[in-house]
């Protein structure tokens, strides 16, 4: 759904809040933003309101180093001035609500609270990705695991955690090994429940320096004994992003010192997303040629 935000200066933005009146009809849902005209000219040529797809399309981004999502419980972060994002003017709210079947008509209003900031940033945080694209659990299998992981090129706070994975998940575990060798836990879920997932914000930040790897591991239920698995029997499960696919991320929402280390930090993480992008598309030529 675009929403025009009809701004007549930049803004800067502390906190975004999101409320849904029927979490019954939606599981969870993002709120981006367009600055170009690509979201409302999907929205003009889709005949219903809003535009259909999983994809929100190439403009409508997520603010850097932000985790903005709704999940039905989730108390929304008063956020601070110094991490505060920008919003220009001519720039559109896409909000981007994954709906779930009730078996009936379902009414939903949603509403998008931006709370601003009357000064500029001056802290810039990033978001780490960790995750496997090459999913593939057999059919009745209860203890498949897979595992990432990553180097830091700079040091960094960690500041929150966001895991995701779907049905099929029944554990996942991440924690930092620093170069002196000390293990830290950054997060565990010993019991996945799919309908229940948000970002985890720390109350200390956590410094992991220079060198530290960071380490993720999901453990999926394929079998039938899993009561949340949407097949019966038990089939092959790979990755894709529908809810009977299945999927292995951890978002990490890090604070790098200086501009120049978040800088090196995002190059170092654009070379490991691109080989993760080609790995991805090999395993669906693969698939379907």
């Amino acid at each position: 759904f675009v929403i025009p935000l009809e701004l007549n200066r930049s803004r800067y933005v502390q906190a975004l809040e999101m409320r849904f009146d029927n979490s019954q009809a939606v599981h969870h849902a993002f709120t981006l933003f367009d600055a170009s005209s690509a979201s409302r000219d999907l929205d003009r040529d889709d005949p219903e309101l809003g535009y259909d797809g999983m994809d929100a399309g190439d403009f409508a981004t997520s603010p850097a180093g932000q985790f903005i999502s709704w999940q039905p419980g989730k108390v929304p972060s008063k956020g601070t001035p110094d991490m505060a994002f920008r919003l220009n003017p001519g720039t559109d709210a896409v909000l981007q609500v994954h709906m779930q079947p009730t078996g009936k008509p379902e009414p939903v209003r949603g509403q998008v609270g931006l709370h601003y900031s009357d000064t500029p940033p001056t802290k810039f945080p990033f978001k780490i990705m960790l995750r496997r694209i090459d999913i593939d659990i057999p059919a009745g299998v209860s203890d498949h695991s897979v595992e990432d992981s990553y180097q830091l090129p700079v040091a960094v706070d960690a500041l929150a955690v966001l895991p995701h994975a779907h049905y099929l998940g029944k554990s996942v575990q991440a924690y930092a090994e620093l170069p002196n060798g000390e293990r830290r836990w950054l997060l565990r879920i010993d019991d996945w429940d799919f309908n229940w997932q948000g970002d985890y914000r720390y109350a200390k930040p956590i410094h992991l320096p220079s060198g530290t790897v960071l380490h993720m591991k999901w453990t999926y239920d394929n079998s039938t004994n899993n009561p949340r698995n949407p097949f019966r029997p038990a089939r092959r499960v790979r990755y894709g992003v529908q809810t009977t696919d299945e999927m292995g991320e951890l978002w990490l929402r890090v604070l790098p010192a200086t501009l120049k280390d978040r800088e090196i930090l995002y190059r170092d993480q654009q070379s490991k997303l691109l080989a993760e992008v080609i790995t991805g598309r090999r395993l669906r030529l693969a698939a379907n040629p």
